[in-house]
């Protein structure tokens, strides 16, 4: 949504849903129109025709922010939209955006109104877009007000006085922790805690009564708004936008908010045997499980078996990968609360081995994990045992079910062999 990003950060490693609609009006594949809906329409200001504007859709339980030009007719098209539900409003392109960042002439650009919602920004409407599909609305502009959002940076979750960044552009939150959002810019004053601030996306919570003015900062001039925000985890990443109300004008700041996804947890405890779930450590070549959270996506992936071309199993399942001293694991399943995975036999011959998992890109904190020489147990094969869960309720996707002696499900009867020693 940004054209451009300061140095070092990483915000935009990730392509967003506005990248995404991008490249698949640029480049559609095949069977890609009936995958995306599109919102058209007409923006306006006292039946003149709004050039230029910034018309976002935005739905915001799934994160999903799409943005497009009015054109000089004040007509527009927003496609590339996942189905959903989405708000709808326009903003002028007055920062951190501008005409210049997009290549166009300020005279050919309209920039003289304030944001304004399908039906209004207290009582926004929301259309329902599906695959295939165009919806159409109109949008009525309001007139220009001395109100915007020119800067946002973080703070302790309370405090005052104190921040960790603040400038132009899009910021970081981290999922299932909190943190004092702050804003500032011409009108943002003491009849914003009045209005209100409003924070578009998903997993944000702002906490009641928290949105206060900070006595300790100010900012060329400039009163800084503060307010603490609860972020829920979340195992994908996603985009929240922040909307300043004062009376019935409203300014923007669209997609303003990357909201990361839960850093894989887990513990050195929590990397058992796939079949006793005995821990204690990991042997060179055992099959083990990855109990934790965050780990993986929310639908569970199974490895489709090995590969014909190097007759092994995939180390990347679902975006989730996980190393052992940096030498990639073999995976049979993936998830956001278990992984089953066999330990590389390159870890022999050492005292710990350390681990970790990186989930949708995202890395765990390094765990250090004792290596035992082996972790024994006995694999019985019987016919027509249809079991994938085991008795205590954990899924076994390697076939293996709980108790004295572990039976393998026929659907993988090419991996066993009878009374075979695993690890």
């Amino acid at each position: 949504m940004f054209q451009s990003m300061p140095r070092g950060e990483d915000l935009e490693l990730q392509l967003s849903a506005d990248d995404i609609a991008c490249v698949t009006a640029v480049y559609p594949a095949t069977g890609s129109a009936g995958m995306f809906g599109t919102i058209a329409g007409a923006d306006s200001l006292g039946g003149a025709p709004v050039r230029g504007a910034s018309v976002v859709a935005l739905d915001v339980n799934a994160g999903v922010t799409v943005a497009s030009l009015s054109s000089r007719d004040g007509t527009f098209a927003v496609s590339g939209l996942p189905p959903g539900s989405y708000m709808l409003y326009a903003e002028p392109l007055v920062g951190p955006v501008l005409p210049a960042n997009l290549n166009a002439s300020s005279s050919q650009i309209d920039t003289a109104f304030s944001s304004g919602f399908l039906g209004s920004v207290g009582n926004p409407l929301t259309l329902e877009v599906s695959g295939g599909a165009t919806v159409r609305a109109i949008l009525s502009a309001h007139p220009a007000a001395d109100l915007r959002i020119a800067a946002i940076g973080l703070g302790s979750p309370g405090g005052s006085g104190d921040f960790s960044e603040f400038g132009e552009g899009a910021i970081q939150l981290a999922s299932g922790q909190s943190t004092d959002l702050m804003l500032t810019g011409p009108g943002i004053d003491e009849s914003v805690l009045e209005g209100g601030v409003k924070l578009l996306g998903p997993a944000l919570h702002v906490r009641p009564g928290s949105t206060r003015i900070d006595p300790s900062l100010i900012l060329n001039g400039m009163l800084i708004i503060r307010l603490t925000v609860d972020v829920s985890p979340r195992s994908s990443m996603a985009v929240g936008s922040i909307v300043v109300m004062q009376g019935d004008s409203a300014a923007t700041y669209t997609a303003a908010l990357v909201i990361t996804a839960s850093h894989p947890s887990f513990t050195a405890a929590s990397l058992v045997n796939a079949a006793s779930y005995a821990g204690g450590g990991v042997a060179p070549g055992e099959i083990a499980t990855l109990f934790g959270s965050g780990l993986g996506p929310p639908e569970a992936i199974q490895s489709s078996g090995f590969d014909a071309a190097s007759g092994g199993l995939p180390v990347e399942l679902g975006r989730v990968a996980v190393t052992f001293d940096d030498v990639p694991a073999p995976l049979f399943y993936v998830s956001a609360g278990q992984i089953n995975l066999r330990a590389p036999f390159e870890i022999a011959g050492k005292q710990t081995t350390t681990v970790v998992v990186t989930s949708a890109g995202i890395p765990s904190t390094r765990i250090e994990v004792k290596l035992v020489t082996a972790h024994p147990l006995h694999i019985r094969w019987e016919r027509n045992i249809p079991s994938h869960r085991t008795q205590s309720g954990r899924q076994d996707q390697l076939g293996v079910t709980s108790g004295p002696v572990r039976e393998c499900d026929h659907s993988i009867r090419d991996r066993c062999r009878h009374s075979k020693s695993a690890g």
